[in-house]
């Protein structure tokens, strides 16, 4: 005997609000915290140290000026919150001051260490002071159904100064990186942050030397 429309209409009723109510489920988690790890991306070739380039980084702690404290965002599930993020470790802006160092170590082959109180300089060699400020760190995932986007928006504003420069360049560089993902990946999210930290230090870099070039050009002239 075939069905009616309203009773098959019955039939789903139910099952379309369990599988609602499984995905806006945990309304009451909304305060549940998601810790992100931030390192240095593993380099495809680890650079070997250059005694050639006897020029060091001293790389100080960032400045954490972000409005927002130590949140980063939040993952939401179909318009609902389901949890926030924040950092696992320690302080983003000592974090961060580390990672850039390994890449500066392992990707560049640069000589580069924490400025920090008690830690001293190579003696005998130059080096640049490497400081700034993060002014906006902010992960936003949102779900829908089976997919979610991961979004990961940066500002930080970065100084160089010393090894003879009579004025410190800084710059600040703003970037955005997004994903898609079937379902929710913490490990994706966390390797999204770390890329868009590190490029933020490589622009600036790249146009830190940029400036340096142009004042030897102006010089040579």
């Amino acid at each position: 005997m075939k069905r009616c429309g309203g009773e098959r209409l019955a039939l789903w009723i139910p099952a379309a609000l369990g599988l609602v109510g499984s995905l806006l489920g945990g309304c009451s988690g909304a305060d549940r915290v998601i810790p992100l790890e931030i390192r240095a991306l593993p380099p495809a070739v680890q650079a070997a140290p250059s005694e050639r380039d006897t020029l060091g980084f001293a790389v100080a702690p960032l400045r954490d000026a972000r409005p927002e404290g130590s949140r980063l965002g939040s993952h939401t599930q179909l318009w609902v919150t389901k949890a926030y993020f924040n950092i696992e470790g320690g302080e983003i802006g000592d974090i961060a001051a580390q990672v850039f160092i390994d890449h500066l170590k392992h990707e560049k082959g640069w000589r580069a260490w924490l400025a920090k109180p008690g830690v001293a300089p190579p003696e005998g060699r130059p080096y640049v002071t490497l400081t700034g400020s993060l002014l906006e760190c902010a992960v936003e995932v949102r779900g829908w159904l089976a997919i979610t986007t991961m979004t990961v928006r940066t500002k930080l504003a970065f100084e160089l100064s010393g090894a003879g420069r009579e004025k410190p360049i800084d710059l600040t560089v703003k970037g955005e990186k997004s994903e898609w993902t079937f379902g929710f990946d913490r490990h994706g999210v966390e390797t999204l942050l770390n890329k868009a930290l590190l490029e933020s230090l490589q622009e600036f870099l790249a146009d830190a030397r940029m400036k340096e070039l142009n004042r030897q050009a102006r010089e040579g002239a």
